[in-house]
C-alpha cells in the first residue's frame, strides 16, 4: 500500500506525462476535460484529480495507469461518447432503461448524482438489447450526460451512484442477447470509466440472476468491488440515500419519472463543460463544412 506521499509523487509523475500521453492517442478529451496541457482549456487541479482516479483503479501502479488512460482516449476517438450523450438523437424505447436524477441540496458527499437502470421496465427485451452497437450508443450516451454533472475539482461531487434494479425482471437468466449487452457495458465502463463511483447497489436481485452480480464483480477490482451492495428489497435504497429519493425507493421526494434530469429540457449549456461544449460545436461546425 503506497503512502499518501508516495500517492502524491505518482499523481505528479502522471500528470508530468500528459503530453506524451495525449500525443500517443492523438486525443486530448476525458469525461469533457481537456488533458493536453499545452490547451486553452486546460487544468491541472481535475488533471490531478483524474489521474487520480486511473492509478486508484489499478493500484497505484503507474504503468497501467498510462495504459488505461492511452486506450481509454483512443477509444473516445474512436467512439465519439460526446456526440453519444449530446448530439445523437437515441430512439425513445431506451428512457425506459435509464434514468439520472440529481440533487444539489443533498449534504452527503458523492451521492447528488444517481444514475438508475431499471431492467424490470422492458418487456421486449430483444427490441432494447439486439442491436447492439445502437443500444451501446444510448447507453454511453447516459453515462456521458452523467458525467457532466459530476464536477472533478469538488470533493463532494466527483463521484455518482449506480443503481440496478431488477424488480419484476424474468428475461435476463435466459435471453443471451441481454448477456451480450450486459457484458459489453460492463467491459467498456470498468476499461474506460475507471474510479466514476462513489456507490452502486443491486436492488430486487432474485437468485436465478445472481449471473449478474458475479459477472460485474469479474470485470472490476477488488477496491471498486467493494462499493457494491446487494439488497433485497428497494424501499432500503432511503436508509443508504436520505429522503431525496423517490417514494418508490422508500423516500420522500417525488416519483422517479418525475425526478428525472432531461439534457434536452434542463438547458444543457448549464452543466456541459466548456471543453465539451466547444468540441461538440467544432463536430457540428466541421459537418456543415
Amino acid at each position: 500500500m503506497s503512502t499518501p506521499e508516495e500517492q502524491e509523487k505518482l499523481v505528479s509523475q502522471f500528470v508530468e506525462q500528459l503530453s506524451e500521453i495525449v500525443e500517443e492517442a492523438e486525443y486530448d478529451e476525458l469525461w469533457g476535460n481537456q488533458l493536453d496541457p499545452k490547451g486553452s482549456f486546460y487544468k491541472e487541479s481535475i488533471a490531478k484529480k483524474l489521474a487520480t482516479k486511473f492509478l486508484r483503479a489499478n493500484r497505484w501502479d503507474l504503468e497501467l495507469a498510462k495504459k488505461q488512460l492511452t486506450n481509454t482516449l483512443i477509444w473516445r476517438k474512436e467512439f465519439n461518447p460526446l456526440s453519444a450523450g449530446f448530439r445523437e438523437k437515441h430512439d425513445e424505447k431506451f428512457d425506459i432503461l435509464g434514468v439520472i436524477t440529481y440533487h444539489s441540496e443533498q449534504p452527503v458527499p458523492n451521492i447528488k448524482l444517481i444514475n438508475w437502470n431499471l431492467y424490470g421496465n422492458v418487456k421486449d427485451p430483444k427490441s432494447i438489447f439486439e442491436d447492439l452497437p445502437t443500444f451501446m450508443r444510448w447507453r454511453v450516451g447516459l453515462m456521458e450526460q452523467a458525467l457532466q454533472m459530476l464536477s472533478f475539482d469538488d470533493d463532494t461531487n466527483e463521484y455518482m451512484v449506480q443503481i440496478h434494479d431488477y424488480k419484476n425482471v424474468a428475461f435476463l437468466k435466459l435471453d443471451p442477447s441481454v448477456k451480450k449487452g450486459s457484458k459489453s457495458v460492463i467491459e467498456i465502463f470498468t476499461s474506460y470509466y475507471p474510479e466514476v463511483m462513489s456507490r452502486k447497489y443491486f436492488v430486487n436481485v432474485p437468485l436465478i440472476l445472481s449471473w449478474v452480480y458475479t459477472l460485474v464483480k469479474t470485470f472490476v477490482p477488488k477496491e471498486t468491488s467493494r462499493k457494491f451492495q446487494v439488497l433485497s428489497n428497494s424501499k432500503d435504497i432511503a436508509s443508504s440515500l436520505g429522503d431525496l429519493v423517490p417514494t418508490e425507493y422508500g423516500g420522500k421526494g417525488n416519483k422517479l419519472e418525475d425526478q428525472r434530469f432531461n439534457f434536452n429540457k434542463s438547458g444543457r449549456e448549464a452543466v456541459l463543460s466548456e471543453y465539451a461544449a466547444y468540441l461538440l460545436q467544432k463536430q457540428f461546425t466541421e459537418e456543415l463544412d
